[in-house]
């Protein structure tokens, strides 16, 4: 994006709850002073929808204006279309201000209303006054510029004579990060082969998971944290962002049956390392990996990693694997990803069958395809659901819940089975019990974004 000199003005826009700043980049919730605290890819993405309103813009399209000249994974550009849904308060099934067009790209829904820039002009300002109105206002510009003159000359007297403090102005303290706060950053894949990324996510986000359930540690959501994904930006500045002291980064190579995972923890006070991990192994041991960096990070933070072993292990590296690639695809949100995800999760579980996080993201993925087939094409289904939309909705739901019970049945402290029941009971309109399964697998992790 090109920077906007005061010249060139862009205007203020209004869509839904939100305005945005266009000339100083600030996105505002409608009657609020204070600025959202969104990253400035962020308002890249919102203007260029914005400015397209209403226009079907191609994954390509999006890619090349928001990294031009760079080459991106697809994966990037679907991270940050979810947090622009997070930003804007849009949940999964909903279509307030952007619809997918599946395999395709997306369209900016909301309505837009453009105002002036505060800076511009009020039309007509420049005109040139009427020639009877030329010397009363040649008197008054003559009368103005004595008394600022004679404000100027006696400031630069008092100026030249008062005492002078040598000592330059701090400046104000920087707000301190809050301690015992870790943010899990997308490790980033050095592989010859691209399709070792789900292997990268998925290390992380296993980290993520396992620090999550530590008493006293605040863990940034993954929809936050992995936003940083192939972003050159400085630990400082993505401390500050997530309001997070620490930040873990790291890597992955994978090679036949080699594996190497480097992890480093990070002040992002300072900017400086407070260790670095580096494990050379095989494939089979990614559990052991997992497990020795979220050892390392609970013991640099000085709490308590609770699980002594991985609690995926039991069901061998290959089920871990396919569930891993599940995850990955499902995490883009889009119809073709969200099949392929049933097919990895479905191999994960006939390796395993009491695998019960198999059983409950297999659940998740045939909820989405639902949800992703009811929204598809239809911006306004938030406002006027047919009662024939309700029904399918209601069917797919009952459709779904017998393999999300099952993962229930062979594990009852799932805390995303029981998030995702409540989202079933919600379409089938059994209120009371959606609100109960929501306490219940927030009860089990507190700090589960999707559940919030």
């Amino acid at each position: 994006m090109e920077t906007e000199t005061r010249s060139q003005p862009r205007p203020v826009y209004d869509f839904g709850e939100f305005r945005l700043d266009a000339s100083r980049r600030l996105l505002f919730a409608k009657g609020a002073n204070d600025a959202l605290p969104v990253t400035p890819k962020t308002i890249d993405a919102l203007l260029l929808f914005i400015e397209n309103n209403g226009e079907l813009l191609t994954k390509d399209q999006l890619i090349q204006g928001l990294w031009p000249g760079r080459v991106v994974e697809e994966n990037n550009l679907t991270q940050l279309i979810s947090v622009l849904r997070h930003v804007l308060g849009e949940v999964p099934g909903e279509n307030r201000y952007f619809a997918t067009v599946p395999g395709i790209g997306y369209r900016f829904i909301a309505e837009v209303s453009r105002h002036a820039d505060a800076a511009e002009s009020p039309p007509g300002s420049q005109e040139i006054a009427p020639a009877a109105n030329a010397r009363p206002r040649r008197m008054a510009i003559f009368v103005l510029t004595g008394a600022l003159g004679a404000v100027l000359l006696t400031y630069g007297w008092y100026a030249h004579w008062r005492p002078v403090d040598e000592t330059p102005a701090s400046p104000p303290p920087a707000a301190a990060l809050p301690s015992r706060t870790v943010a899990v950053l997308p490790f980033e894949n050095l592989s010859a082969d691209d399709s070792n990324d789900y292997m990268a996510f998925g290390v992380a986000e296993s980290v993520l998971h396992r620090l999550a359930n530590v008493p006293n540690l605040t863990v940034i959501a993954r929809t936050s944290s992995f936003v940083f994904h192939d972003r050159a930006i400085n630990a400082k500045d993505i401390g500050r962002s997530l309001n997070a002291r620490y930040l873990l980064e790291g890597s992955l190579q994978h090679s036949d049956e080699r594996l190497r995972v480097t992890a480093q923890l990070i002040d992002a006070t300072t900017g400086g390392h407070l260790w670095s991990l580096r494990f050379d192994r095989t494939l089979g041991d990614i559990f052991s990996v997992e497990d020795e960096i979220a050892q390392g990070v609970a013991q640099a933070l000085q709490v308590s990693l609770e699980e002594s072993e991985h609690p995926y292990a039991r069901f061998g590296i290959d089920a871990y694997l396919s569930y891993l690639q599940g995850q990955a695809l499902i995490a883009t949100r889009t119809n073709d990803d969200a099949e392929r995800a049933i097919k990895h999760f479905m191999r994960a579980i006939e390796i395993a069958p009491d695998f019960a996080a198999g059983h409950a993201a297999l659940a998740a993925a045939r909820w989405q395809v639902l949800l992703n087939a009811q929204t598809a094409g239809m911006g306004e289904l938030h406002r006027a659901r047919t009662d024939r939309e309700g029904q399918l909705l209601v069917t797919g739901a009952r459709e779904v819940q017998p393999v999300l019970e099952r993962a229930l049945e062979l594990d009852d402290s799932l805390a995303e089975a029981y998030i995702l029941r409540a989202d079933l009971r919600d379409a089938m309109d059994d209120p009371v019990g959606a609100e109960a399964d929501y306490r219940k697998g927030l009860s089990l992790r507190p700090s589960y974004s999707t559940g919030h």
